[in-house]
C-alpha cells in the first residue's frame, strides 16, 4: 500500500501588473494506524504470574519504557493488558465457551494501537517489545479505515 500525502504548496506568482499572489504548498504524511497484538504461551503467562514482586516490577519498567518511547514520538494511540480469563461467544447460536481460545497454544495478552508511516515502521517499533524476553510474539496489523 502506498503512503498517502496531503500536498500544499507555497509559491509567489507575479502577474504582468506586478501584483503577486501567494500559493501555499506543504507535504504532510497521513499516518496509518496499526494494532500490535501481544501473544504469550500459557506457560510464559504462568511463569509471569509466579515472578517475584521485584522481577515483576523490573518487567513492568521495561514495558513502561518501551511504551513511553512510542508515546514520546507522538505515535501511541492506546494500550491495554488482558487477563487470562475470558469467554468465547461463537456461531449464530451464540455458543459460550471458556476462552479466549481453548484450542490455541498462545494467548492474546494485550494490545497497543499506534500510528506509523508504514507497516515497516510499525514492525521496527514492535521489535523493541519486552514480550520477546518471555519468548512471546507480536502480531502487527494495519487498522482498516472505512470512512473519513
Amino acid at each position: 500500500m502506498s503512503d498517502s500525502y496531503l500536498l500544499l504548496r507555497l509559491q509567489y506568482v507575479f502577474s504582468q501588473e506586478k501584483e503577486f499572489f501567494l500559493l501555499l504548498t506543504a507535504k504532510f504524511l497521513i499516518m496509518n494506524k496499526y494494532m500490535l497484538l501481544f501473544r504469550n504461551s500459557e506457560i510464559s503467562e504462568d511463569a509471569y504470574q509466579n515472578m517475584s514482586p521485584e522481577d515483576m516490577q523490573a518487567d513492568l519498567d521495561k514495558w513502561n519504557a518501551w511504551i513511553g518511547g512510542i508515546a514520546a514520538q507522538g505515535k501511541l494511540l492506546g494500550a491495554e493488558a488482558l487477563t487470562q480469563v475470558g469467554k468465547l461467544v461463537s456461531t449464530s447460536k451464540h455458543v459460550i465457551s471458556d476462552g479466549p481460545y481453548v484450542e490455541s497454544k498462545e494467548l492474546v495478552s494485550g494490545y497497543l494501537n499506534l500510528e506509523a508511516e508504514s507497516i515497516e515502521e510499525a514492525i521496527e517499533l514492535a521489535k523493541g517489545c519486552p514480550i520477546f524476553n518471555m519468548e512471546g510474539s507480536v502480531e502487527v496489523r494495519q487498522i482498516m479505515v472505512f470512512n473519513e
